[in-house]
């Protein structure tokens, strides 16, 4: 079943097309139910998802602080948290990076695991995307 979307009635619009021109519409429940590391084309290698947060940087960040803050914590903690930047598991889930280095790899592009945190960041927008336009799975 073809899925219609207008990006314009979502939260972040361009970051909304930006998703979609990367990904089949179809795959978007997928991604909700098995999350943006079960490898979806156009989110699969680094430099997909890095030219990815290259290009989006900006309203990643503002999805990135909007849902930290309504969680009430701050972004770079909730970044840390990350399932893909942490090692281990709940309850026994530890960051492997500080926030510091989550802080240089985002607004300066440089440090320990830049790559890594930016692809994060990808998912991070690729999976906040998905859940919206499919909020009832």
């Amino acid at each position: 079943m073809k899925m219609t979307i207008k990006a314009e009635n979502t939260s972040y619009p361009k970051l909304t097309r930006s998703v979609l021109r990367r990904i089949d519409r179809e795959y978007l429940p997928d991604v909700v139910r098995c999350g943006a590391n079960a490898g979806f084309s156009g989110f699969t290698y680094y430099s997909d998802t890095v030219s990815f947060w290259k290009a989006n940087r900006a309203d990643i960040l503002a999805m990135a602080e909007n849902l930290a803050d309504s969680l009430g914590e701050s972004m770079l903690s909730m970044i840390a948290n990350f399932n893909c930047l942490c090692n281990g598991s709940y309850p026994n889930k530890k960051p492997i990076y500080s926030e510091d280095e989550i802080a240089r790899a985002i607004y300066c592009g440089k440090g320990e695991g830049v790559t890594a945190i930016q692809n994060a960041m990808a998912w991070f927008a690729l999976e906040e995307i998905a859940r919206e336009l499919n909020p009832e799975i």
